[in-house]
């Protein structure tokens, strides 16, 4: 499912989420539960479903945002990709 507005996958959006979420919850000593310690396409129908509407949901906010955001979101250079500033990860 492709949105046409923005020319992303959404489905490869939700897969992304997943995984980095399911990547983050280990980082922080989470134990999620089993059913989602899975690909994306094997989780249960619900898990998709709400991975879907949230990738909706952050791509119908970056439309109405759009003139705030312009084309690119880039990370600040404070942050990686796990959400922690460099400071953070340094620390540990």
């Amino acid at each position: 499912m492709e949105d046409e507005n923005i020319g992303l996958d959404v489905f490869e959006m939700a897969k992304f989420m997943h995984n980095k979420y399911e990547e983050l919850a280990k980082k922080e000593g989470w134990n999620t539960q089993d059913k989602c310690k899975v690909e994306f396409e094997k989780l249960p129908e619900a898990n998709k479903r709400v991975m879907l509407g949230l990738a909706f949901g952050i791509i119908d906010w970056m439309n109405k945002n759009q003139e705030k955001l312009g084309k690119l979101v880039p990370v600040p250079d404070e942050y990686d990709l796990s959400g922690h500033t460099k400071a953070e990860l340094q620390a540990d």
